[in-house]
C-alpha cells in the first residue's frame, strides 16, 4: 500500500475509532486495523506520531540536519555531510514501506536521504541519533540495534576505513555510541555511503546458539592456553547467518580473576582489532570459527593471566569462556 494510502486509511480508521469510542464500542480488531494502516506496530513498544522533514542546497562539506532531538514521538533525528555539494532531503516517515529481511523486524521509523551521488572514496556521512524508548522497548541497545539501506544490512566499516575516511565496505557503520553520552538508553550510529536512499532501523530474531565447542569449554570452567596463541571458538549459530553476527565491540576479552570468575579492572580489549583474529563459517559442519588472536602479554603482564571472552551476538545472545594464559 502507498504511503499516502496508507495515511488516508489511518486517518479513516482513526476517525471511526473515535465515534466508536463515543459509542462505547471500541474492539480490538479496530486498534489492530488503526496500528496497520499508520504503520505502527505496537507487540514492538509504541507507536512514532510526528514526523520531520527538510530540504536545504549546501556546499560541499556542509551538514542538513533534522529539528531538535529524538523522542518517543520523533524516535529519530537524522544528519547528512555530503562532499559534493547540492540539494540533501531528509525524511522521517512512520510508515514503513520497505519489507524487513528474512530475520529481521524493522522498528522506529523510515528515513528516505536523498542527496547528489558521492564515492566511496569520499562518502556522504550520515548521522543518526535514536531515542532510547526504540531501544528499551526492544531490549537493545546501542550495540545491537542495526541500521539498514534499502532493506540490506550494514556492516561495519574495516579499520583501515575507519581511519581514512572511506566507505569500505560500502555502505558501512562507521561508528557507534550510547545517546546521550556517556551512558544514555539510546543509539547515535554514523554511516558512510556514496549514495543515499531508504534507511531502516532494526532488531535480529534470536539465534538458535550452541557451542563453544571442543576444544574450548565454556564458562565458568576455566580452558589453559599459550599467550600469544590463536584460541580456536567453535559455534554455532543454526546455519549460516553471514559474517555480520556480532555486536558492535565485540567479542570482547576481560581481566578475570583466576579463582572467581568475575571481570576485576578494566583491562578489557576488543577481539576484532587484530588482524590476526578471523570470522569464518565451515557450510560442512554448519559452524563458525572465531579464531581469537591472543597476547603474549597476558602471560605475566598486568592484563592476565586470567582472561574472559565473551561473544555477544546481534541478538543480544552470548557466549562466554575463561582461560588462564601460560608463557
Amino acid at each position: 500500500m502507498s504511503r499516502r494510502r496508507r495515511v488516508l486509511a489511518a486517518a479513516l480508521v482513526g476517525f471511526a475509532l473515535a465515534t466508536l469510542s463515543v459509542l462505547g464500542y471500541t474492539s480490538g480488531a479496530s486498534l489492530a486495523a488503526y496500528y496497520y494502516y499508520s504503520g505502527c506496530n505496537p507487540p514492538y513498544g509504541y507507536c512514532p506520531t510526528a514526523e520531520d522533514s527538510v530540504s536545504e542546497n549546501v556546499d560541499p562539506g556542509e551538514t542538513v540536519s533534522t529539528p531538535g532531538s529524538p523522542t518517543a514521538e520523533n524516535p529519530v533525528q537524522t544528519s547528512v555531510t555530503t562532499p559534493t555539494g547540492g540539494t540533501v532531503t531528509i525524511e522521517e516517515q512512520n510508515d514503513i514501506s520497505q519489507p524487513s529481511p528474512s530475520g529481521f523486524t524493522f522498528i522506529g521509523q523510515q528515513v528516505e536521504i536523498t542527496a547528489p551521488d558521492a564515492t566511496a572514496s569520499n562518502p556522504l556521512v550520515i548521522t543518526f541519533n535514536i531515542d532510547g524508548s526504540v531501544l528499551v522497548a526492544n531490549g537493545l541497545d546501542y550495540t545491537t540495534i542495526q541500521v539498514f539501506r534499502n532493506g540490506n544490512l550494514i556492516g561495519p566499516c574495516t579499520q583501515g576505513a575507519i581511519s581514512s575516511g572511506r566507505a569500505s565496505p560500502d555502505p558501512c557503520v562507521s561508528a557507534r555510541s550510547p545517546f546521550p553520552l556517556p551512558d544514555g538508553d539510546g543509539a547515535s550510529i554514523t554511516v558512510r555511503t556514496s549514495q543515499a536512499s531508504f534507511y531502516n532501523f532494526g532488531m535480529s530474531t534470536a539465534f538458535a546458539v550452541s557451542g563453544f565447542f571442543s576444544p574450548v569449554l565454556n564458562a565458568p570452567a576455566l580452558n589453559t592456553a599459550k599467550a600469544g596463541s590463536s584460541a580456536p571458538l567453535k559455534f554455532s549459530l543454526g546455519g549460516d547467518q553471514g559474517l555480520n553476527i556480532f555486536a558492535f565491540g565485540y567479542p570482547l576479552s576481560v581481566k578475570i580473576d583466576c579463582t572467581t570468575p568475575f571481570a576485576v579492572d578494566n583491562f578489557s580489549a576488543p577481539a576484532m582489532t587484530s588482524g590476526s583474529s578471523i570470522l569464518t563459517f565451515d557450510p560442512k559442519v554448519g559452524q563458525y570459527v572465531f579464531s581469537w588472536k591472543t597476547e603474549k602479554s597476558w602471560a605475566s603482564g598486568p592484563a592476565g593471566p586470567c582472561r574472559q571472552i565473551v561473544a555477544r551476538f546481534i541478538s543480544g545472545q552470548e557466549l562466554k569462556a575463561n582461560f588462564k594464559f601460560v608463557k
